[in-house]
């Protein structure tokens, strides 16, 4: 169950992800990050009043509510948020498979501050990431786009590293609270927490947008995204607690396989033979660290 739902995280934080893209141009990041909240926080908290389950969130103990919301504000306002705009720089599938080698973070820690062995197989993932976040970064003879300059492809590689690093943290704190509160309650709670940390935030970064004033295609697309991301969301919660943070965090970095030729279908992003080997590469280096 946990590794179904670990890979069902990744198609559909893959879905989301690809959904948002095409928003990126025309909605500040933030303000696209709290919309999406908006209505996933809307759609979820419906489905949990018709499961019978909405009363759960006032009962959520409070050691629990504090790694929920450390999670929150780690992964979801700030990891989100930095990884949507790494995307609107360099691409979905340049910014995704740097953005989910998270796990890789999550064995360094453990290998450096728990004193855990270096075993052949971390060695070689490790190795392997690497080779493929650099070719995934720095393709030969391709850009992301055609407007992107050097500097705007440093940020972009930059906040997508710095988006693995808070989903790695943010997997760490919220894997103890799964134990004691069901993961559909959890992440109820997790969605309407983000969406008030991301409307402060949004006043800071030029202040709130109206999320029905961009026209009925863009409502829905980014509908969509948000109930994406809120199942999405779900299913990690669900894979955290039954297999773990190390393989959740593993199975549901795959996600880059799924958003890369969405990408390449919907919004027109051109793969290279660079960024589909780098892709492999950093997938594989996970999967072998884990």
């Amino acid at each position: 169950m946990g590794e179904a739902a670990s890979l069902a995280c990744a198609v559909l934080w893959a879905s989301s992800t690809v959904a948002m893209r095409s928003q990126t141009s025309r909605i500040p990041v933030v303000a696209l990050n709290a919309i999406r909240a908006l209505y996933a926080s809307v759609v979820y908290l419906l489905a949990l009043a018709l499961l019978g389950k909405l009363d759960g969130i006032l009962r959520v103990p409070a050691d629990a509510l504090a790694g929920l919301l450390g999670s929150v504000l780690i992964g979801m306002a700030i990891g989100d948020s930095m990884h949507i705009r790494a995307m609107s720089l360099i691409g979905v599938s340049r910014s995704m498979p740097i953005s989910s080698t998270y796990p890789i973070w999550t064995a360094i820690i453990a290998v450096i501050w728990l004193d855990e062995p270096v075993t052949v197989w971390i060695a070689s993932g490790i190795a392997l990431v690497v080779a493929g976040v650099f070719l995934v970064a720095f393709p030969r003879g391709a850009k992301a786009t055609s407007t992107v300059d050097g500097r705007s492809t440093r940020l972009g590689i930059a906040l997508a590293f710095g988006a693995s690093a808070c989903w790695a943290l943010s997997t760490v704190i919220v894997k103890p609270a799964m134990s004691s509160v069901d993961p559909l309650v959890a992440n109820g709670l997790r969605l309407p927490v983000a969406l008030v940390v991301l409307i402060a935030m949004s006043f800071f970064a030029g202040g709130p947008v109206n999320p029905l004033g961009f026209g009925r295609k863009v409502a829905l697309i980014l509908l969509a995204a948000g109930i994406l991301s809120g199942l999405s969301g779900a299913f990690w919660l669900i894979g955290v607690r039954d297999a773990g943070a190390a393989k959740a965090a593993a199975l549901s970095s795959t996600a880059p396989i799924f958003a890369a030729p969405l990408a390449a279908l919907t919004v027109g992003e051109k793969m290279t033979r660079e960024t589909m080997l780098g892709t492999l590469l950093t997938v594989v280096g996970v999967w072998l660290v884990m």
